[in-house]
């Protein structure tokens, strides 16, 4: 079991439809006092996807999910639960992207292709809520990666942005994160550090209030944003009450970048993106699996080629195609296992289970595996409110509207994200 943080971390047409058709998230959800969901987080896995070795069988109002399905984790019961009536499965949803290929997906598949001058300002949505709503969190957000950065911070293998082309950094061996978040709780000389830390605070802070004795009302100004700053930063280097989380145990994921370990770390860095919001600690949680064209392996499967490759297994070469859809269900299975980890903890904001308070969104940056395009890309929703159990088909929407009805349901007024606008509708 692994706890708690110290990260200083870093159109409208659909609108007026939304009256006719049904909203994403349950009526009686979006009726509560304030948003019903408090935190958010982002499940990705890459390089597309099957079509039809990924839908049901039958109408969305009455569908079957084959034996071979990708889908097929969804609608395995584990113990009393079915995953599938927590999840809502959207299907013919586009990404709006100007670039096509698989950086392309990437890049736009958070951002909604937006730059510097559109809503998000360029930032992934991850980024986005976390620097305008939830920037008082101890940890704003957290990016957890599973072999990410063989290839270097580059746009195949960066899926978070902080701001237009500026990447979010990726932290992908669990034992440096658990000694950046929990070093405190473990020993070391997290104190000494702490303390080397706040008197470099507290001397900046006086030089900073002597210099507003000295310079006019605009510079004052400035002044001040510097010093709510160091405010902000003085509290998360404050030890932190973890309040009825457990104590820690550190990762024994080791050699975290061998292609064997992939499984493992994928484990911890879940458990730590998961307790990380079960502890209210931070409020944004990206889970990044590999990277576009990735070249992991799934040994432990008994798969021996490399996902990219098997990605493009066309229908005549079946044990290409099996090996690729077997690989794709076990990363449904993880996003299963996070939803079961979020359901089987209370909420720390009161009520209910950590899946209500979640909003956990798994994404991919391709539609067709072997065509490289950008249509009809799978996305999967769950908790925060989300009615489960449901095939949705958006009829080509603009996956834009999926970020902007994300962001309002998390409490954010934006009526746009990216190039597109409008909350996201059913069309069944």
């Amino acid at each position: 079991m692994l706890h708690r943080r110290d990260f200083i971390a870093t159109s409208l047409a659909a609108a007026a439809l939304a009256p006719l058709a049904p909203t994403l998230w349950s009526r009686g959800a979006l009726a509560q006092a304030g948003p019903p969901a408090k935190n958010l987080l982002i499940f990705y896995a890459p390089n597309g996807t099957v079509h039809h070795r990924l839908r049901p069988t039958g109408t969305p109002q009455s569908f079957t999910v084959a034996d071979n399905s990708i889908l097929k984790p969804l609608d395995t019961p584990r113990g009393n639960w079915r995953p599938f009536d927590d999840v809502s499965f959207l299907d013919e949803l586009d990404l709006a992207t100007r670039a096509g290929n698989h950086e392309g997906g990437q890049a736009a598949m958070l951002t909604g292709d937006g730059g510097a001058a559109d809503p998000g300002g360029g930032r992934s949505l991850d980024q986005f809520l976390a620097q305008t709503l939830f920037a008082d969190a101890r940890f704003p957000s957290l990016v957890l990666g599973v072999q990410t950065s063989a290839w270097g911070a580059q746009q195949q293998t960066r899926i978070s942005y902080e701001s237009a082309g500026v990447f979010t950094a990726v932290e992908d061996d669990p034992r440096a994160v658990f000694r950046r978040l929990f070093g405190d709780l473990v020993g070391g000389d997290v104190d000494k550090v702490r303390r080397r830390r706040q008197s470099v605070i507290d001397l900046v802070k006086s030089r900073v209030d002597d210099a507003k004795r000295r310079v006019g009302a605009e510079e004052k100004r400035k002044l001040d944003q510097h010093l709510t700053a160091l405010r902000t930063m003085e509290l998360r280097l404050a030890p932190i009450d973890l309040g009825t989380c457990d104590q820690p145990t550190a990762p024994t994921t080791n050699a975290p970048n061998d292609n064997d370990s992939f499984p493992f770390v994928a484990d911890a860095q879940r458990e730590l993106a998961v307790l990380s919001l079960a502890c209210g600690l931070s409020r944004v949680a990206v889970l990044q699996h590999s990277h576009t064209v990735s070249p992991v392996a799934f040994s432990w499967l008994g798969v021996a080629d490399q996902h990219h490759s098997l990605s493009h297994a066309d229908n005549g070469n079946t044990v290409g195609l099996d090996a690729f859809i077997a690989c794709e269900q076990w990363y449904m299975d993880r996003y299963v296992d996070v939803l079961e980890d979020l359901r089987s903890r209370p909420s720390p904001h009161g009520g209910g289970t950590l899946l209500d308070d979640t909003v956990c969104v798994y994404v991919k940056e391709l539609g067709d595996s072997r065509l490289h395009d950008q249509v009809s890309v799978p996305f999967y929703v769950a908790g925060g409110g989300v009615r489960g159990g449901r095939w949705i088909k958006c009829g080509g929407q603009k996956h834009n509207r999926l970020l902007v009805s994300i962001a309002r349901q998390l409490g954010s007024d934006v009526e746009a994200y990216g190039t597109g606008g409008g909350e996201l509708t059913e069309l069944a």
